[in-house]
């Protein structure tokens, strides 16, 4: 009893360390694609109404 219990006690924190790794790599890797995609759409809408502007003034 007491030689098994450390080992499966080490084996569940390791393995919910790892989910939490997991989990946390794929939140910070979300953010980090949304971020990107709102840039982009800021810098297209940011060049369209510079290029409509550009247009408009005769």
């Amino acid at each position: 009893m007491s030689l098994t219990s450390p080992g499966l006690f080490l084996s569940r924190y390791l393995s919910l360390r790892q989910d939490h790794q997991t989990r946390y790599f794929a939140i910070r890797t979300s953010n980090y694609v949304i971020n990107i995609i709102f840039t982009t759409i800021r810098n297209i809408v940011i060049t369209w109404l510079y290029s409509l502007c550009e247009y408009a003034t005769p």
